[in-house]
């Protein structure tokens, strides 16, 4: 059961889907947003070896719903995916397929709980998405997204404690997850297709024309990157001109709206959405991901890791990685340190590759798809998949 489609633009759903149906007779019912939707879950079906059902929701509706939840103590965001239809099919393929174990894609598709019967009850919660909220009423700069947050932030711990308490076991895929204790949660990294199949080396540094280039990937309407982006450009940049006056940063990532468009021009060029960042990242001289609000993994790190990139990283993303030793920079919240981090690697062409190949190494025997397979093995075998 997912609240969306799993697809390549879902990475972590998609694979773990992969995985789970090469074992096991898979059936799954998904939300779909729109016409693309419905012919991803057709692609979906010939991709891999399972049966889609699909339930057509409308996003009006799901407002609608997340504002009838205002005055209860349910998360919006649960509120939004609960399409009446999707509890009605989900039940009647349970009762039709009577399942071994009930597969939950995410928090927001926890309330079907007790629309299906099965041995066993996964919940893949990903992230403690309750901390991301609590995060943003707490630094976010815009204050009606601090007083929504507070409010959601809330309400998706009391949905989470529930999974814990009911679900049989819960994945997430950040060791800093495994903190509760709790002997059913596990933990499985997301796939991503930049870790799978042999890697090119990339290009020397030493030997590439043009200005020294710092790279930023994301999704440009997610406020975690909007806000880092907008810290960088402002707080890091200008001083890292000082230091290394012909450094241009590009951004690539899709859903760039004013506030990201309003930082392009002079050192700062807005590719916007690409095909495959893969090149990008082989150009890049170093690839930075300055989030600090923010749970989970940040995928744009594993990416850039993947490739061979020189990566700097806030520290509040490298701990949810589990980077602990050398494979990227590591820096806090404080300008100066980025500064010296970005233009140490700038000026030691020797230490940023090597630098590279260890985070590349590091993404490889964590995120291979071997290493995934393997993870996910160990947190369902214990029931019998």
């Amino acid at each position: 059961m997912a609240p969306w489609v799993p697809s390549p633009e879902r990475p972590r759903s998609f694979g773990l889907l992969k995985i789970l149906s090469a074992r096991n007779d898979v059936v799954a019912v998904v939300l779909t947003w729109g016409d693309d939707d419905d012919e991803a879950a057709r692609r979906l079906e010939q991709l891999f070896p399972i049966r889609v059902f699909t339930v057509r929701a409308g996003r009006r509706g799901g407002v609608l719903r997340a504002l009838r939840a205002v005055p209860s103590r349910r998360s919006l965001q649960q509120a939004y995916v609960d399409v009446p239809e999707f509890r009605r099919v989900v039940a009647a393929r349970a009762v039709e397929h009577d399942p071994d174990v009930a597969y939950f894609n995410v928090l927001r598709s926890a309330q079907l709980f007790d629309a299906v019967t099965a041995e066993a009850a996964v919940m893949d919660l990903d992230e403690i998405r309750s901390d991301y909220y609590r995060q943003l009423a707490r630094d976010s700069r815009n204050w009606t997204w601090r007083a929504i947050a507070a409010a959601e932030s809330r309400r998706m711990r009391r949905a989470e404690e529930h999974i814990f308490s009911a679900f049989t076991r819960v994945l997430v895929s950040s060791p800093v997850e495994l903190s509760t204790g709790r002997p059913q949660v596990a933990l499985v990294r997301s796939p991503h297709a930049l870790t799978g199949g042999k890697r090119e080396p990339r290009p020397p540094l030493g030997r590439r024309p043009g200005p020294p280039t710092v790279l930023f990937v994301g999704r440009l309407s997610y406020r975690a990157n909007v806000e880092a982006l907008q810290w960088f450009v402002r707080s890091v940049l200008p001083d890292l001109r000082d230091r290394t006056p012909d450094v241009r940063l590009l951004v690539v990532g899709r859903g760039a709206g004013r506030s990201v468009r309003e930082l392009a021009g002079g050192a700062v060029e807005l590719v916007g959405a690409v095909e495959d960042v893969t090149p990008y990242y082989r150009s890049a001289d170093v690839a930075i991901t300055p989030i600090y609000v923010g749970t989970g993994v940040q995928m744009k790190l594993i990416e850039s890791l993947a490739v061979g990139a020189p990566a700097v990283v806030s520290d509040a993303a490298a701990s949810r990685a589990g980077i602990t030793g050398g494979e990227a920079r590591v820096v806090a919240k404080d300008t100066g340190a980025w500064v010296e981090a970005i233009a140490g690697l700038l000026e030691d062409v020797v230490g940023a590759e090597e630098l590279g190949r260890r985070g590349q190494r590091w993404a490889m025997d964590n995120y291979s798809p071997r290493a995934i397979e393997s993870q996910f093995s160990s947190a369902l075998d214990e029931l019998g998949l």
